[in-house]
C-alpha cells in the first residue's frame, strides 16, 4: 500500500496487471515462496484498502441460445468437413487501451488473423487516428513487422478489411470467417459470417486468442512501467512502442490457444 501511494504521488497511474506485478516482486524479495497473486488477492486487497474498480460489461448474455446451437451444429461443420483446417481463416478485431489509462478512450483497433491449425498468423493490422503519427518519422512503414493504416476514428472499414485481406496472391481456396458487420464486404474469398448478435459464442479468436494476446501485452506494460518506476524514470509509451509490444506477443501466442 505504501507502495501504491508512493507511485500515486509521482503520478503513475496503477492497473490491475501493474499491482498483481509489484505484489509478485515484494514476495520474491522477502522470499515468501507460498505467496501466488492472483485476482482473488487483488479484489480483497482493493476492499481492503478502498481502492475503486469498475466493471466491463460484455454482449455474452444477450446472444440468441438457438443461433449459436444452429451454426455450430450445422454451418461450422460443413465448413470443416469442405475444407482442409490451415484453409480455414478466422479474422476479428479488437479495441485494446494501449496506454492502459483509465481516462483514456480506445485509440486504436485491431484485426487478428490465423488460420484454423494455426500454422499461418498473418500480420496485426493496426488501425490508428493518425495517418503519420510522430513517432514514425524517418522509418519507412513498409519495414514494420505489422500493418499500419489509420481513419478519424480508428474503425475497421470496407476499404481496409479488403485491402488487408489478401489472399487471392496465393491462389489458395480458403474460407474466412468473419463477424456478420457491414465492414465485412463480399469478396472473392468464402466468407462465412457469424449469425448476428453472437459474436461472443460463436468468433472463434474470442474463445481464448484475443484475452491471451491482451493479457501478455498488459504483463509485458506492465514490466516496463515497474522497470522505470523503479529506477526513478517515467515509462513514456508511444504508438511505435505499443505496437512493437504487440506484435512480440502476439507471436508469443501459441496455435494451441
Amino acid at each position: 500500500l505504501i507502495w501504491l501511494h508512493q507511485a500515486r504521488a509521482q503520478s503513475i497511474l496503477v492497473s490491475g496487471p501493474i499491482l498483481t506485478e509489484k505484489a509478485n516482486q515484494f514476495a520474491a524479495q522477502l522470499g515468501v515462496k507460498s505467496f501466488e497473486c492472483m485476482n482473488g488477492w487483488l479484489e480483497h486487497f482493493k476492499a481492503r484498502c478502498g481502492i475503486s474498480s469498475h466493471l466491463i460489461c460484455g454482449e455474452a448474455n444477450s446472444a440468441p441460445q438457438l443461433l449459436i446451437n444452429k451454426w455450430t451444429s450445422t454451418a461450422l461443420v460443413a465448413i470443416f468437413a469442405q475444407n482442409e483446417p490451415w484453409d480455414i481463416y478466422n479474422v476479428d478485431e479488437t479495441g485494446l487501451c494501449w496506454q492502459l489509462l483509465p481516462n483514456r478512450t480506445l485509440a486504436f483497433n485491431f484485426g487478428k488473423d490465423t488460420n484454423n491449425d494455426g500454422s499461418n498468423k498473418r500480420k496485426l493490422l493496426v488501425i490508428g487516428k493518425s495517418a503519420k503519427p510522430h513517432c514514425f518519422s524517418g522509418i519507412q512503414i513498409y519495414c514494420f513487422p505489422f500493418q499500419y493504416m489509420a481513419n478519424k476514428k480508428a474503425w475497421m472499414v470496407s476499404t481496409i478489411f479488403e485491402e488487408y485481406i489478401r489472399f487471392g496472391l496465393q491462389k489458395r481456396k480458403v474460407v474466412l470467417i468473419v463477424d456478420n458487420c457491414p465492414a465485412h464486404p463480399c469478396i472473392t474469398i468464402c466468407l462465412q459470417f457469424l449469425p448476428l448478435n453472437t459474436t461472443a459464442h460463436t468468433q472463434p479468436l474470442d474463445s481464448g486468442v484475443i484475452r491471451n494476446f491482451k493479457l501478455r501485452y498488459r504483463h509485458d506494460l506492465a514490466m516496463h512501467t515497474l522497470i522505470a518506476a523503479d529506477t526513478g524514470n517515467i515509462f513514456k509509451l508511444d504508438v511505435l512502442m505499443s505496437i512493437t509490444i504487440m506484435k512480440k506477443v502476439w507471436d508469443l501466442v501459441e496455435k494451441e490457444t
